[in-house]
């Protein structure tokens, strides 16, 4: 391995320096091998990850495991960005600015960029590009250096669920009302592949030139070849949600997916069972698994979970961050990649080396200026101030001396009648709180976005699975998916006043020197058949940076209301 790795830096230009670290990396780190992993190309071994919270995308060198490059899409800060390697260029694409940008290997600049009035989705196929529109169903073709569109697009019915790009140039794109995909070649539309996933949610994974879809709904799969012949693989286990994580693409016999609520590991084969593997931790935030050698790695909260893609054997894991966060796997150039998006670490493996990636350094975050607050009390101090002005003494009159008999005894003051005391009037009867219960949303009535980058279908996917928990002793707990692990349990109290429950609940998470975050969510819950609960979220992240010698300060907000119908257990 140790040779191996030699080989690849001078193939690839390394200085002396990397390839020592490289090599010391190797001796340290090596022993947690796949002995099927691919060989990594000799002009590749470099790949860019995306840092959300300052808004830069780092060019990282496999070989050295260290940041080469730097590059800062305009108004990106605290967006989410999708990254597509297209060799040799590469594509960022801003979900929340609806802008997608290409980045030129040869300047490590922002080449060309274009905005879009709605969200997108960029396919990278063989050479070419398209740029999908999925809520108006559009297909456009664009040039690869400009971006400009290439004729006209193609419409298929809206909305358009999943688009996967083929090597040899072309395009499946599903649509959700047909419940068909439609395969897309030189600016013409090819005919539609029924699946019977009609109106359901899908999800499409790449082998070879066909594609593999998922049905998250009916927990089915079925494979379509290049000439649109459909075969079945077996169905999923029943689940009770549709929330599978599934690879971009596998090459081998076996389809890897994720049940994300079950915590489990699902391996299929055309011919044998669903082979179920628990996942260490059970549940959780997790994301899409990657495919790289015979191993197929899971990501999870700070770190990435292995697993035998025959057997389902788990493996040893790997440790992206010291702390619970978000993490992203990906093979790019015959290498493992898994990163960070909202912080600064990441790593890179051959399969038999793990080597650490620190994308940018943290900066200590400045101490907060004391600031007076209306309500606050002043601080007692032991001097007055010089500019205090003095305390007017108190006056009291002489007490009179005891030998001296008083001149006049004082009159009784008039006796006051008691008040008569209103009687209390009597609780309205109504629904009463029983405790302890659990509530979850059992549907969304109305949701509002008021803040921040985030959008309607995102509060929506973080309000469909939350839960409260609401305990004898006054307190309340508040969880919900997608919402980043590290805020989470937010906590808090209640307090009841006839058939109205008001609530509040937060928390804080802290990265040292790097970020701050806090998550403040308060409602109000209307007893009846059936309970309702109007809220209000919002979730602030402060975080500074210092990329290649450039300081970062961002504030993300993002902010929503709700009213959703409750369901008790």
């Amino acid at each position: 391995m140790i040779a191996r790795l030699a080989r690849l830096a001078r193939r690839n230009g390394v200085a002396t320096g990397a390839t020592a670290a490289a090599l010391a990396a190797a001796v340290v780190v090596s022993g947690t091998g796949d002995p099927a992993r691919p060989e990594p190309e000799p002009a590749g071994a470099t790949a860019w990850l995306p840092s959300t919270v300052p808004g830069v995308l780092s060019e990282v060198n496999g070989l050295a495991a260290r940041v080469g490059a730097t590059v800062e899409p305009a108004g990106s800060a605290g967006h989410r960005l999708r990254v597509d390697h297209a060799d040799p260029d590469v594509y960022v694409t801003d979900v929340d600015a609806r802008r997608i940008s290409r980045i030129s290997a040869r300047t490590l600049t922002v080449a060309a960029e274009r905005d879009y009035p709605a969200e997108v989705l960029l396919a990278v196929a063989g050479d070419r590009r398209y740029v999908v529109t999925p809520g108006d169903g559009s297909v456009a073709e664009v040039d690869p250096d400009t971006l400009e569109p290439r004729g006209e697009p193609v419409g298929l019915l809206p909305p358009i669920g999943a688009v996967l790009g083929r090597p040899d140039g072309g395009l499946w794109a599903y649509s959700i009302p047909l419940g068909a995909v439609v395969p897309i070649r030189d600016g013409r539309a090819g005919p539609a592949v029924a699946t019977a996933f009609y109106g359901d949610d899908v999800a499409l994974v790449g082998h070879g030139d066909g594609a593999i879809l998922v049905d998250r709904t009916k927990r089915m799969v079925v494979e379509v070849d290049a000439g649109g012949a459909v075969t079945s693989w077996p169905a999923l286990p029943p689940g009770t949600s549709g929330d599978l994580a599934t690879p971009p693409a596998t090459a081998g016999p076996v389809l890897p997916i994720v049940d994300v609520d079950a915590g489990v590991l699902l391996l299929l084969r055309r011919d044998q069972p669903v082979r179920q593997v628990p996942l260490d931790g059970g549940p959780g935030d997790r994301g899409p698994p990657a495919v790289y050698g015979s191993v197929v790695y899971v990501p999870g909260s700070g770190r990435v979970l292995r697993h035998d893609l025959d057997t389902g054997e788990p493996l040893p894991p790997l440790v992206v961050t010291g702390y619970p966060a978000g993490v992203e796997v990906s093979v790019v150039n015959e290498l493992l990649w898994a990163n960070e998006p909202g912080g600064p670490h990441a790593l890179v493996s051959d399969g038999e080396t793990v080597r650490p990636i620190l994308k940018y350094t943290r900066r200590p975050a400045p101490s907060p200026t004391p600031s007076a607050s209306p309500s606050a009390s002043p601080t007692p101090s032991a001097s007055p101030s010089p500019s205090a002005s003095p305390r007017p003494s108190r006056t009291s009159s002489p007490r009179p001396s005891r030998s001296s008999p008083p001149t006049s005894r004082p009159e009784p003051a008039p006796s006051k009648p008691e008040p008569t005391r209103p009687r209390p009037k009597p609780t309205p009867t109504g629904p009463a709180l029983t405790v302890p219960v659990t509530y979850r949303v059992a549907s969304i009535r109305s949701l509002q976005h008021l803040e921040g980058p985030g959008s309607a279908a995102r509060d929506r996917a973080k309000l469909s699975g939350a839960t409260w928990r609401l305990t004898r002793g006054g307190g309340i707990g508040f969880r919900a998916p997608g919402i980043a692990s590290t805020l989470l349990p937010a906590t808090g109290g209640y307090r009841v006043n006839g058939s109205r429950v008001t609530w509040a609940a937060s928390s804080e998470f802290d990265i040292p020197d790097t970020a701050h975050n806090t998550l403040e969510v308060t409602g109000t819950v209307r007893l009846g058949e059936p309970d309702v609960m109007t809220l209000t979220y919002t979730a602030r992240s402060e975080t500074w940076a210092e990329v290649n010698g450039q300081k970062f300060h961002s504030l993300v907000v993002n902010r929503f209301t709700a009213t959703v119908t409750l369901a008790a257990s």
